[in-house]
């Protein structure tokens, strides 16, 4: 994820139903890539 992040990935491109991959990792409880992914400032639109 980190080597995604660091070539440019879109952190906040959503896939069905609005989920992105900070909202997907929150809902498996990937707390390693929750922290990753909001340090890099990914937005979670579901909440």
């Amino acid at each position: 994820m980190k080597e995604m992040i660091d070539r440019g990935a879109n952190i906040n491109a959503t896939i069905a139903h609005g989920w992105t991959a900070l909202s997907l990792a929150k809902n498996r409880r990937t707390s390693d890539i929750v922290d990753l992914l909001e340090k890099a400032g990914a937005k979670d639109p579901i909440r």
